[in-house]
């Protein structure tokens, strides 16, 4: 029997995803950020795997349970490929989930909190931001897309992204719909054909604090990041933002059988490549 965290508290390490409830269908990767030392991010999503803390990445103590701090001293996370190869691809409907809190103040200019790269032809790529000028500050989301012909921008602004709190932020395509979300509100909806190219190849890489390419660096801190292989619904999202840790059983994972459990982890993926691995 699963026992399921208060969805609205940090679950300790060790806690796992329960296969059963809604919210875990299609997560391909979840990062809970709950480790609170050392240089592993564990993914407790279907894939699972680790990621590397790179560079002056460190660990804090916050009021919402420990926090990855990156941007500072070259600190970064980039994923595994294998992570995030499941939401990949033309016509692949997808949702990136995160929370994040801005460490103001920032100097004038673009600073990178996450983002993949892309400038080939039949491909896209997205990107959150903050940008700071003489006028002030704000969170931006931009999704490019390239095809032979031209691009096209997607993209959207906070002004409270840089407060210092957090912020919750969604990132949803279903069919050739894209949708733009902070703090469980709809803030932009984008229909076209363009809007079904595939992301750019796990090789250009899902990168957190700095920009995909290099430099850029935002500091901030990240509470949690979810990749879903399927586009959620807006009141998915809203169930997010309300409940960060819905869906998180807190029994430690080695009492459930592998004949139960991991066959449903795998029949999740709606056939995605299975690369989880028994610890």
């Amino acid at each position: 029997m699963s026992r399921l965290c208060d969805p609205r508290v940090k679950p300790p390490f060790g806690a796992q995803l329960d296969p059963e409830h809604p919210l875990s269908r299609g997560l391909v990767s979840c990062w809970l950020f709950n480790e609170g030392t050392g240089r592993l991010a564990n993914n407790i999503g279907l894939v699972g795997g680790a990621s590397v803390v790179q560079g002056g990445g460190r660990w804090q103590a916050d009021q919402r349970g420990p926090a990855l701090v990156l941007g500072e001293a070259d600190g970064r996370m980039v994923p595994d490929p294998k992570s995030i190869n499941p939401f990949l691809g033309e016509n692949q409907d997808f949702a990136l989930t995160f929370w994040w809190r801005a460490f103001p103040p920032y100097p004038v200019g673009t600073w990178h909190l996450l983002g993949n790269y892309a400038h080939r032809t039949g491909e896209s790529c997205f990107l959150f931001y903050t940008d700071v000028n003489a006028y002030g500050s704000w969170v931006y989301c931009t999704v490019r897309e390239y095809w032979p012909e031209g691009s096209r921008l997607i993209y959207t602004r906070w002004d409270n992204g840089t407060d210092g709190h957090w912020h919750h932020y969604a990132l949803t395509r279903r069919g050739t719909t894209i949708r733009l979300y902070q703090d469980g509100q709809l803030a932009v909806t984008d229909t076209d054909e363009h809007n079904a190219l595939g992301l750019a190849p796990a090789s250009q890489r899902l990168t957190l604090g700095r920009a995909p390419a290099g430099g850029q660096y935002c500091p901030g801190a990240f509470n949690e990041l979810r990749l879903y292989n399927r586009g959620l619904t807006q009141d998915e999202i809203a169930w997010l933002y309300a409940e960060p840790y819905a869906g998180i059983d807190c029994q430690p994972w080695h009492i459930f059988s592998a004949e139960r459990y991991f066959p449903r982890r795998k029949q999740q993926l709606d056939g995605a490549p299975f690369g989880g691995v028994i610890r």
